[in-house]
């Protein structure tokens, strides 16, 4: 995902920005899928690594999609939540999910 800038010339650019990579897509889905804690994103998808992780859901709480909740409780809770704005991204995500799968159909791509 790009550092989101002050200007654009183009509205595509930056939504690609914004959603650019393979991660923020991802993370906003397993988020809004109640995998909202740091080790359930960990567990949902398992070819991320704990740095790039990192990197990413600070980026998304830097472009203002997601926010962070610390629970003052003992051992330390942090959940993060969509913002308004990111949820609607999800029916987004989900016709790039249909599309996806009509693809790999499509073509002999196997899905797990």
């Amino acid at each position: 995902m790009a550092k989101v800038k002050n200007k654009y010339h183009n509205s595509f650019l930056l939504a690609s920005d914004l959603m650019g990579g393979k991660w923020a897509s991802l993370i906003l889905w397993q988020i809004y899928q109640k995998n909202n804690r740091f080790s359930l994103l960990l567990r949902a998808i398992p070819e991320i690594t704990r740095k790039m992780l990192i990197t990413q859901l600070r980026e998304l709480e830097e472009n203002k999609l997601i926010h962070k909740i610390v629970y003052d409780v003992v051992p330390l809770h942090t959940e993060y939540v969509l913002e308004d704005i990111a949820l609607e991204m999800i029916p987004i995500i989900e016709q790039l999910q249909t599309f996806s799968k009509q693809y790999a159909e499509i073509h002999e791509i196997e899905l797990k």
